[in-house]
């Protein structure tokens, strides 16, 4: 079983080798070390990253629910955003739909 020490270490040289910090499967792969014991030592595979004195990659961490919101409202079309319920924040779910008749036809 490796020490924290040693997952450290083998961090900070693969880093070294590749020029910036390894994934998670890149570090696996190259240094035999599965993530059960990196995991051992390290709330997170970023946490083990920064202590080897890496930067962690980030462009895969997830945005925050009030940043998603934001962006998906600057991107919807002008005429869903005008037919809103009074009272709510977003659009009906159906307002873009066509009206089906009692039969379940479309007219």
């Amino acid at each position: 079983m490796p020490d924290k020490k040693e997952i450290v270490n083998s961090i900070a040289a693969i880093g070294k080798r590749l020029g910036r910090a390894p994934s998670q499967a890149e570090f696996i792969s190259l240094s035999g070390i599965s993530a059960y014991y990196v995991l051992q030592y390290f709330r997170s595979w970023n946490d083990a990253v920064r202590t080897a004195r890496l930067r962690p990659y980030t462009l895969n961490i997830r945005p925050e629910d009030r940043a998603l919101l934001e962006d998906w409202e600057n991107t919807i079309p002008a005429p869903l955003k005008s037919d809103s319920v009074p009272g709510q924040d977003c659009p009906r779910p159906f307002a873009i739909l066509p009206k089906a008749s009692v039969s379940g036809r479309m007219s």
